[in-house]
C-alpha cells in the first residue's frame, strides 16, 4: 500500500495499479473512451488526462502507474481545458445524428460532451465521410461515428484471437475496418463489440430503431442456450423483448456473452403456440388452453399408465415435482429422459468443480472429444487467455481441431487418451504428468462408449492425483438432471399400452422413429410448434422460463442459479409444473423443497440410494471394439443447440450463412 493525494485528500492504495484504477477504487470517476477493464491499455483517446505535481503537462491516468506520495489533481483548470480540447477534436468529424442514433441515451460521447463540450463549433469545413461497413450478420457499422478508440480491434485480437479488425490508413484518413469485405466468421463472440463501442459506430441490427434505453425495463435472468448459464439482462419494451445484454459476473462469464445468447430472443415470439389443439378425425381443432389441459388429464385417467419424457432444458423444480409424482403414482406413471447419456456425477464426493479455480492451478490442459470453440465460446476465450498469459500447452484428442486455442493435435483414437494417463504419449514426454496439475475437459460424446463419469474420474485420479476433470455439458440443466434418479428412455420403453407426454422436446429423429413405428398415442407440452407436435393427439401450449415463475438451473460446474421474471401480459399462464399438478390433482410446493435441498451437501440423495460404480480395468477397456473408433466432437453447429436457438429465425439465417463455404473452381 502506498500513500497518494487526490485533490488534496490522502488515500492508501495498492502500488501495482494505474492512476485511473486507483481513482476508481477510492470513488473518483475519470472520463475515458479507449480504456476498458478487460482489454489492454491503449491510451489513445487522451480523455483521462490528469495533473501531477511536478509534471509540466497533463498525463494519461490509464497508462500512468501509481507512485508513493504522488499528488494528483483530476479537476484542475488545466485538466478541464485539456478535456475540452479533446472533446472538440473528437466532435470535429463526428456527425450530428444523435436523434437517429441507436446509442442515444447511453452514449459516452454524449455524456462527456455535456460536461466538457462547447455550445458552438469553430469548424467551418466539411466533415470527413466514411463508408458504412457490414462486419457481421449481427452488427451494423456506421463508421462516420467512429472515434478510433480501438476497443473493437483489441477485443478481437486479445479475447477472441481473431485478426479480423484493424486500423487502416494514417492521419486524417484513419479508419477501423477489415482487410477484406467478408463477414466475420472467425469468432462467436463478435456481438460483444456492440457493448464495448462507446459511441454509435457499432450497433445491433436487431435493435436498430426499436427503442430508447429509458423506455426499457431491464430484468436479470440466466442464459439457457448452453451449459454455462451466463448472467444476462433482458430488456423489455412493454411486452416485447428487444435486446439482451451481459450482466457482469467475474466468476462465470465476466462481462461477455456469446452471439447466440445475445440474439436468441426472437424465439420467444417465433413459432409459438398460443392455443390448445385436440386431434379429431385426423384434424386439429383449436380449443382454449385449459380445455386442452383438461382433455390431457382425461387421457391420463383413462389409460393404463403414462410415460413422461423430458429433456435436460427444464427447470429443476419440474424435476423435483416429477420425482414426487412417480413415488406417489408409481403404478401408473413413469418418467424418462431423452438426452445424451446421463453421467451420475451427483455421486461424486466433494463440492462441484469450479472452472476458474481449476484453470488457475492447471499447467497442462487436455481437450477430449470436444471442440470448445463451438460448444462453449466463453470457456474457450478463458482457455485462450490462460494459454497466452502463462504459455500453457493445450492438447486435443478429437476430430474437431480448435484453431483459436493453438491446440496441439494428438490423435482422435480412444486408446490415445489412456496412453496419456500411462505416460506413454510421445508428445507429452517432456511433462511430469504425475506431479503436474492437468485439467481434462471432456465432451459429452465421450461417455457414450460405456463409461461413466465417476469411473473415469476415479481412473484419472489413480494415475494423476493432482488433475481435475470437467464435463462440457451442452444443455442448460444437464447437471440438474443428473441429480435425479431418472434414466434415459430405451426402445423397449416405447409401448403402445402407455400414453406418452413429451415435455419441451423438439424434433428428434430417434424419438420420432420410436413413436411412429409403433403408432403410439402421445401428447406434447411445448411452447413451440414442431413436427412431433403436428402428429400428436393433444397439444398443450406452455410457458418458457422467461415468462414468469421461479426457475432454477445447474450449470456445467454444478452451480445452481435461480431467476424469476414476473408474469407479463403476453405470457402463457400454463407452465409444465402447473400442467402436471392439474392432471394428477397433486398439490406440492417444489420451490420450498428445492431451497431445502440446496442447503444440504448431499443434494437430492434423499430420493434414491446411490450405487457406486465399480472401478474399471484400463487394459480391458482399451481392447473393446467400440473404443477403437475415432472420437468425435459433440457439436457441429454453434447456433442450433437448444430449444430456443433452434426456433430462432435470426440464428437460423446466421447458421445457414455460417455453414456456407466458398469453393474456387
Amino acid at each position: 500500500m502506498v500513500k497518494i493525494e487526490i485533490n488534496a485528500v490522502e488515500f492508501y492504495v495498492k502500488n501495482n495499479i494505474s492512476v485511473l484504477e486507483a481513482c476508481k477504487i477510492v470513488g473518483f470517476y475519470l472520463p475515458r473512451f479507449c480504456y476498458h477493464e478487460t482489454l489492454s491499455v491503449a491510451g489513445n483517446c487522451r480523455m483521462c488526462l490528469i495533473e501531477i505535481n511536478g509534471m509540466p503537462k497533463p498525463m494519461t491516468a490509464c497508462a500512468l502507474p501509481i507512485l508513493a506520495n504522488m499528488k494528483i489533481w483530476i479537476n484542475s483548470p488545466m485538466v478541464r481545458k485539456a478535456r475540452e480540447n479533446i472533446i472538440e477534436a473528437l466532435l470535429l468529424q463526428h456527425p450530428l445524428d444523435c436523434p437517429i442514433c441507436d446509442q442515444g441515451g447511453e452514449c459516452d460521447l454524449q455524456d462527456q460532451s455535456r460536461n466538457y463540450g462547447s455550445d458552438r463549433s469553430r469548424n467551418f469545413f466539411n466533415k470527413r465521410g466514411c463508408e458504412d461497413k457490414n462486419f457481421s450478420d449481427f452488427i451494423l457499422g456506421i463508421m462516420t461515428r467512429c472515434i478510433h478508440c480501438t476497443r473493437c480491434v483489441r477485443f478481437n485480437a486479445e479475447i477472441t484471437g481473431s485478426a479480423f479488425l484493424g486500423t487502416l490508413n494514417r492521419g486524417g484518413l484513419t479508419e477501423i475496418g477489415s482487410y477484406n469485405s467478408q463477414l466475420n466468421k472467425e469468432t462467436y463472440l463478435i456481438g460483444n463489440v456492440i457493448d464495448l463501442c462507446p459511441v454509435g459506430a457499432l450497433t445491433s441490427k436487431t435493435y436498430s430503431f426499436k427503442a430508447r434505453p429509458w423506455e426499457l425495463k431491464s430484468v436479470e435472468a440466466i442464459d439457457l442456450t448452453d451449459g454455462l448459464g451466463c448472467n444476462i439482462y433482458i430488456g423489455f419494451k412493454e411486452t416485447e423483448i428487444v435486446r439482451i445484454l451481459p450482466k457482469i459476473n467475474v466468476t462465470l462469464n465476466g462481462s461477455f456473452i456469446s452471439d447466440k445468447t445475445r440474439f436468441f430472443f426472437d424465439a420467444l415470439t417465433t413459432y409459438r403456440v398460443f392455443s390448445g389443439y385436440i386431434k379429431q378425425n385426423n384434424k386439429f381443432i383449436s380449443v382454449p388452453k385449459m380445455h386442452a389441459l383438461q382433455e390431457l388429464a382425461t387421457f391420463i385417467d383413462c389409460l393404463l399408465y403414462t410415460t413422461v419424457i423430458i429433456s435436460a432444458e427444464n427447470d429443476f423444480e419440474l424435476y423435483l415435482l416429477l420425482q414426487h409424482l412417480t413415488y406417489k403414482y408409481a403404478e401408473i406413471l413413469r418418467v424418462k429422459t431423452f438426452s445424451s447419456k446421463i453421467n451420475r456425477s451427483n455421486i461424486k464426493l466433494g463440492t462441484p468443480l469450479n472452472f476458474n479455480e481449476a484453470l488457475s492451478t492447471a499447467n497442462l490442459i487436455v481437450l477430449v472429444s470436444t471442440s470448445l470453440y463451438i460448444e462453449n465460446a466463453i470457456l474457450n476465450s478463458k482457455l485462450r487467455n490462460k494459454s497466452l498469459l502463462q504459455n500453457i500447452s493445450i492438447y486435443g484428442i478429437s476430430s474437431g481441431l480448435n484453431v483459436s486455442l493453438g491446440t496441439n493435435f494428438i490423435n482422435f483414437v480412444f486408446t490415445t487418451f489412456f496412453f496419456i494417463l500411462k505416460g506413454k504419449s510421445s508428445l507429452l514426454k517432456g511433462y511430469s504428468l504425475l506431479k503436474s496439475h492437468t485439467f481434462f475437459l471432456i465432451g459429452e460424446t465421450f461417455f457414450q462408449r460405456g463409461i461413466e463419469f465417476n469411473q473415469l474420474n476415479s481412473l484419472i485420479k489413480s494415475f494423476l492425483p493432482h488433475s481435475n476433470v470437467l464435463t462440457i455439458r451442452l444443455l442448460s440443466n444437464s447437471y440438474g438432471l443428473e441429480k435425479t434418479p431418472l434414466v434415459n428412455a430405451v426402445r423397449k420403453d416405447f409401448n403402445r399400452k402407455s400414453f406418452f407426454v413429451l415435455v419441451h422436446l423438439l424434433d428428434n429423429i430417434r424419438l420420432a422413429k420410436n413413436l411412429y413405428q409403433k403408432k403410439i398415442f402421445y401428447s406434447v407440452l411445448n411452447p413451440f410448434g414442431s413436427k412431433l407436435a403436428r402428429f400428436s393427439s393433444i397439444l398443450v401450449p406452455t410457458s418458457t422460463a422467461f415468462e414468469g415463475g421461479l426457475n432454477t438451473f445447474f450449470n456445467l460446474e454444478g452451480r445452481n442459479q435461480s431467476f424469476e421474471i414476473k408474469s407479463l401480459p403476453f405470457a402463457l399462464k400454463i407452465s409444465a409444473r402447473f400442467a402436471f399438478e392439474f392432471c394428477f390433482d397433486y398439490t406440492i410446493n417444489p420451490l420450498e423443497l428445492a431451497l431445502y435441498n440446496f442447503k444440504n451437501t448431499n443434494i437430492n440423495l434423499i430420493f434414491f440410494k446411490p450405487t457406486f460404480l465399480p472401478f474399471i480395468n484400463i487394459n480391458i477397456l482399451t481392447k473393446q471394439l467400440v473404443n477403437m473408433y475415432p472420437i468425435k466432437k459433440s457439436l457441429t453447429d454453434f447456433f442450433l443447440t437448444s430449444i430456443f436457438t433452434q426456433t430462432s429465425q435470426i440464428l437460423a439465417k446466421v447458421s445457414q450463412t455460417d455453414r456456407k463455404q466458398f469453393i474456387n473452381f
